[in-house]
C-alpha cells in the first residue's frame, strides 16, 4: 500500500511540473507573438499592406505602357530624355519589387518605403516640368495618390515637392533646378545634334573628314552629359563632372566658330550654351566662352613644331569646291578657292607667350600678336581689320576688310603631336562661306624655320612660279574690247607689256570678273580685271599677280579705279610689313603663308583670288575698255618675310 501511495504522490508532482512547463511556454508563446506584433514598421493589417502593393504594381505597369505611347507620339521619341525617364520608371519599379519581397518575409522597413518614394519623386517631377497626354497625367496622379497611402501605412511624412538632395554640397541650387537644367541640356543637344546633320549635309563638309570629326565632337559631349546625369541620379556629381562636359563643350563652340554653319545649328547651339553655363554657377565652376589660353609653357610647347601636311587625314580641298561651284560659270571662283584654300605641305610655329611666328615651304615666315587686339590700317578707302587670338583650344587669325575678302583660319593641337588648320572664306556674291581642315603630323618638335626655308627653296626652283619682283610697276596695251554690255565673269583678255623695257615685249594673261551694267549698282558700270600668267619674249610662262593702278582708255579719257580692300604694303619692303604688326600688310604674307604660298589666301588675291582693281565708269553708260587702251599695274607677287 505504502508504494502505490508514494506512486501516487510522484505521479501528482509530475502532472504539476508538467503543467507547470506548459503555462511557461504558453506564456512564451503569447509574449513572443506580442512583441512581434509591435515590432511591425506599420499600423495596418498584413492585408491592406498587400493590397496597396498589388495595386501600385498594376497601375505601375498600366502608367508605363501610357508612357511609351505618349513619349513615342511626342518630340522626346528616341532622344535622351526619354531614355532618362524609362530610367527613372525602371528604378521605381526595382524599389517596388524590393518592398514587396521584404513584405512577403515581413522583414520590410519604412527605409524600403522612403527608398521607393525617393524614386516616385523623379517621375513626378518629370510629369510636372513636362506637358504629356492627360491620360498618362491622369494615370500618375491615381498611382501617387496611393503612395500617399502606402506612407500613411508606414508612418513616413513625404512631400512630392522636394527631392533629395544627396550631395547637397556639390551645387548651391535646389536639386530640380539641377535636374531641370540636366533634362533641358540633353534635350536641346538632340535638337542641336538635327540642326547639325542638316547644316552639314547641305555644306562643303558633307562626307569629309571635317564631318566625321565633329560627329566625334557631339559623341564625346554626350557620354559626358550621360556621366554627369548619371552621377547626379546617384548622389555623387561634382564640379569635376560639370568641367568634363564644359571642356567637350569648348571643343564644339571652336568648331561653330570655325565653321559658321547654318543660323539654325548656331541658334541651338547658343541655347546648349546656355544651359552649360547655368550648370557651370551651379557648381561653382569658373568658365568663359571667349576665355583666353593662360600662357604657360605647356601649351607653348603643345603647338611649337615643324609640321608635314597628312593628306589622309584631312579633308580633300577639290571635292568640298566641287559641292560649291558647278558648271562652267563657275570654273574661275573654283580656281580662286583652290588657291586660298590650297594647304602647304610643311609648316612651322614657334608660339611664345602672346608672339607667334608662322612659316611655310610656300613663302618666308612672320611673327604676330595673339592677344586679341584688333589691329587696323588703311588701305585705299577701307579699314582692314586683322586680329590674331588665343582661345581655349586654338590660336585663330581673322582677317576682315569687306565681306568677299575676309579670312579666318585656327591652329589646334590634337592628340599625337597632329596640329588642325582650319581655313574659311566666303563665297563670291553668294551668302555662304566654305572651310576646310587639313591635319600636319608634327617631324619636329622645335619649329625649324632654316628647314622651311629650304623646302620652300626647293619647290620654287621646281616650279619656277613668279618670275616678277612685287611692286615692279608695269604699263601695257589691252589687246581686246571689254564692254559691260557683251562681256560676262569669266571673259579672258590679255595685254602686252611696253614698259619697263626689261619687260616690253611680253603678254599678260586674265580674266574679268563683277561684270555689273550702270544703274544696278548706284548708277555705276563696274568691271574687276584679274591676272594669271606672263609670257616673257623668252617665250618662257610665270604666275603672274597685279593690281590696276590706273587705265586711260584709247581717246585719253581717266577711268576711276577702285582698289578698295586690297591689302599690300606701300613700300613693298619687308621690314615695313614687320613692324606694321599684324595690319594689313602682314595680313596679306600670312595669308601667302597659310595658303599654300600662291599668295591667294589675303591681300594680293582681293577680288577673286589672283589680284585685282575694279575699273568704274560713273554716269548712265556702260564701261567699255577698247582695244588699245593704256594700263598700268602694280606687280604683287608673294614676297618672303624672313627678317
Amino acid at each position: 500500500m505504502k508504494i502505490l501511495t508514494d506512486l501516487s504522490q510522484l505521479m501528482s508532482k509530475l502532472s504539476f511540473i508538467a503543467s507547470k512547463v506548459l503555462m511557461m511556454s504558453l506564456a512564451m508563446v503569447f509574449l513572443t507573438t506580442g512583441l512581434l506584433a509591435q515590432s511591425k514598421p506599420y499600423w495596418s493589417s498584413d492585408r491592406q499592406i498587400s493590397t496597396i502593393l498589388t495595386r501600385i504594381e498594376t497601375k505601375t505597369n498600366t502608367f508605363q505602357r501610357q508612357m511609351q505611347t505618349a513619349l513615342d507620339r511626342s518630340t522626346y521619341n528616341n532622344t535622351n530624355t526619354e531614355d532618362q525617364v524609362n530610367g527613372y520608371i525602371n528604378d521605381f519599379e526595382r524599389a517596388t519589387n524590393t518592398l514587396k519581397n521584404n513584405f512577403g518575409y515581413k522583414n520590410s522597413t519604412d527605409m524600403d518605403v522612403q527608398n521607393l518614394l525617393q524614386k516616385a519623386a523623379f517621375i513626378n517631377n518629370f510629369m510636372k516640368t513636362t506637358r504629356l497626354n492627360s491620360a498618362t497625367q491622369t494615370q500618375w496622379t491615381s498611382l501617387r495618390n496611393d503612395l500617399n497611402t502606402l506612407s500613411r501605412y508606414y508612418s513616413v511624412a513625404w512631400n512630392w515637392n522636394s527631392l533629395p538632395t544627396t550631395n547637397p554640397s556639390a551645387y548651391s541650387v535646389p536639386y530640380a533646378t539641377v535636374q531641370n537644367t540636366i533634362v533641358s541640356l540633353e534635350r536641346n543637344t538632340n535638337t542641336y545634334k538635327n540642326e547639325l546633320d542638316t547644316a552639314l549635309d547641305r555644306s562643303s563638309l558633307n562626307n569629309t573628314q571635317s564631318e566625321d570629326m565633329i560627329n566625334r565632337y557631339v559623341s564625346d559631349f554626350e557620354n559626358s552629359t550621360n556621366a554627369l546625369r548619371s552621377k547626379f541620379q546617384a548622389g555623387t556629381s561634382n564640379s569635376a563632372d560639370v568641367q568634363a562636359v564644359l571642356n567637350n563643350g569648348y571643343i564644339i563652340d571652336g568648331f561653330m566658330r570655325d565653321y559658321q554653319l547654318s543660323n539654325r545649328a548656331e541658334n541651338q547651339w547658343n541655347i546648349v550654351r546656355q544651359n552649360l553655363t547655368n550648370l557651370a554657377n551651379y557648381y561653382s565652376v569658373a568658365m568663359s566662352w571667349n576665355q583666353t589660353m593662360p600662357w604657360n609653357n605647356q601649351y607653348d610647347t603643345g603647338i611649337d613644331g615643324t609640321y608635314r601636311l597628312n593628306t589622309s587625314l584631312s579633308d580633300n580641298v577639290n571635292s568640298v569646291i566641287q559641292t560649291v561651284t558647278t558648271g562652267q560659270q563657275n570654273e574661275r571662283a573654283a580656281r580662286n578657292l583652290q588657291r586660298r584654300l590650297a594647304s602647304p605641305e610643311y609648316l612651322a610655329i614657334d608660339k611664345n607667350g602672346n608672339s607667334v611666328t608662322i612659316a611655310s615651304n610656300g613663302t618666308g615666315q612672320a611673327t604676330f600678336q595673339a592677344d586679341g587686339v584688333a589691329r587696323t590700317e588703311t588701305v585705299g578707302n577701307r579699314q582692314v581689320k586683322v586680329t590674331g587670338k588665343t582661345n581655349y583650344n586654338s590660336i585663330t587669325l581673322n582677317y576682315e576688310a569687306d565681306r568677299m575678302n575676309d579670312y579666318y583660319v585656327s591652329f589646334m593641337p590634337m592628340a599625337n603631336g597632329k596640329l588642325k588648320v582650319v581655313r574659311r572664306v566666303n563665297l563670291e556674291n553668294r551668302n555662304e562661306s566654305v572651310a576646310v581642315a587639313s591635319v600636319y603630323d608634327k617631324v619636329n618638335t622645335v619649329a625649324d624655320f632654316s628647314w622651311i626655308a629650304r623646302q620652300g627653296n626647293n619647290q620654287n626652283n621646281q616650279n619656277a612660279t613668279f618670275n616678277i619682283p612685287n611692286g615692279t610697276q608695269i604699263q601695257g596695251t589691252l589687246n581686246e574690247s571689254l564692254s559691260t554690255k557683251t562681256i560676262k565673269d569669266g571673259d579672258r583678255f590679255s595685254i602686252n607689256v611696253t614698259s619697263p623695257s626689261n619687260y616690253a615685249g611680253s603678254t599678260i594673261y586674265g580674266y574679268v570678273s563683277g561684270v555689273e551694267r550702270s544703274g544696278r549698282v548706284s548708277g555705276r558700270a563696274n568691271m574687276t580685271l584679274n591676272f594669271e600668267q606672263i609670257r616673257l619674249r623668252n617665250g618662257s610662262t610665270h604666275e603672274f599677280r597685279g593690281i590696276v593702278e590706273n587705265v586711260t582708255d584709247s581717246r585719253g579719257n581717266k577711268i576711276s579705279v577702285n582698289n578698295e580692300g586690297v591689302a599690300r604694303d606701300g613700300s613693298q619692303t619687308n621690314k615695313t610689313i614687320v613692324r606694321g604688326g599684324i595690319g594689313a600688310g602682314l595680313g596679306a604674307i600670312l595669308g601667302a603663308i597659310i595658303g599654300g604660298g600662291d599668295g591667294a589666301a589675303i591681300g594680293a588675291v582681293i577680288g577673286g583670288g589672283a589680284g585685282a582693281g575694279s575699273v568704274i565708269a560713273q554716269g548712265r553708260d556702260d564701261l567699255v575698255l577698247e582695244q588699245g587702251s593704256q594700263v598700268v599695274i602694280s606687280a604683287s607677287a608673294p614676297v618672303a618675310i624672313n627678317r
